[in-house]
């Protein structure tokens, strides 16, 4: 199974889309596009982004994420003793 995108690269439809990929479609920077989530940018921007995002059906690895900000959002809770009633 193939998708063709708007530049008529044909790729597999079960690659994983990565930034690089909205980068090169939406011709803009690695930092812009990553900064266009977040209103940083300007709405044509933001506009050329989104509709690469959209075109290549890009969903945002929450592992891969994790892993690069080294941060998991988890809280965790240690227990050193269970005793039982009984």
């Amino acid at each position: 199974m193939t998708r063709t995108t708007r530049t008529g690269d044909i790729v597999p439809a079960y690659r994983l889309t990565k930034l690089s990929d909205v980068v090169s479609l939406a011709n803009v920077s690695l930092a812009t596009a990553s900064h266009a989530a977040s209103s940083l940018v300007s709405d044509d921007t933001r506009a050329r982004v989104q509709a690469a995002i959209k075109e290549l059906r890009r969903i945002p690895h929450g592992a891969a994420k994790t892993l690069a900000s080294v941060r998991t959002r988890t809280v965790g809770n240690t227990v050193s003793a269970i005793r039982f009633a009984g």
